[in-house]
């Protein structure tokens, strides 16, 4: 099968060491997303709408604060920070407000406002977003590719996912396979994961055991 733009990173993960294709493409995107955020992206209108409505989620702050571009990150951070003050500030001055001709929203009614937006925010991450939206596309080439390329499908076989890519491409091929062709994919996937999450627990309990005193010369 030819490679083309969106098959070549799906090849170079099923071709690498990595124990799951999927965490070596995430990894991939993960990195070039974090470096965008930083980076000439963050000028983009459009890049900086999304950021300033979306945030970020801890892990990708720390993130991008580990790639040490000070500046970028301050003016990414000024620009969200100052949306979610106007929201939140707008918010508490609605207790203020009339809510009719002789009442004013209780102090209750407006924290519950708060609530829910600060935890809207707590689960938004402009990052996760896009990643999350990359591997779903990812995820549905993959299962096309095992459809219509034998080579691949054969380098498939020889692979297993962690569990969460596993519900990913399981996922991607439900909506995408008849149910003949799933199937056969599914005894491929349910082999080399059964294969694979075997494999794990009994190197983890050798090395367990290899600390009990009890099976001491077994190992």
């Amino acid at each position: 099968m030819k490679e083309t733009i969106y098959t070549i990173p799906i090849n170079d993960a099923f071709n690498s060491d990595c124990g799951c294709p999927f965490c070596f493409i995430q990894k991939k995107l993960d990195d070039e997303k974090t470096d965008a955020a930083v980076g000439a992206a963050m000028m983009e209108p459009d890049h900086r709408q999304g950021s300033n409505e979306k945030g970020f989620c801890r892990e990708h702050i720390v993130k991008m604060h580990q790639k040490q571009k000070v500046l970028p990150l301050a003016l990414v951070m000024q620009s969200y920070i100052d949306t979610k003050n106007n929201e939140i500030f707008s918010l508490f001055d609605k207790n203020a407000e009339k809510k009719g001709f002789f009442s004013k929203a209780s102090a209750k009614e407006t924290a519950g406002e708060i609530i829910n937006t600060l935890n809207r925010q707590s689960k938004s991450c402009a990052i996760c977003d896009e990643l999350n939206y990359q591997l779903d596309r990812y995820a549905a080439n993959t299962v096309d590719m095992w459809k219509s390329d034998s080579e691949f499908k054969s380098r498939f076989a020889e692979k297993s996912f962690c569990t969460q890519h596993l519900e990913l491409i399981l996922s991607a091929a439900v909506k995408r396979l008849n149910d003949k062709d799933f199937d056969e994919f599914f005894s491929v996937i349910k082999s080399a994961s059964k294969k694979r999450m075997t494999e794990l627990y009994g190197d983890i309990t050798d090395f367990v055991n290899s600390l009990d005193y009890r099976f001491s010369g077994e190992l």
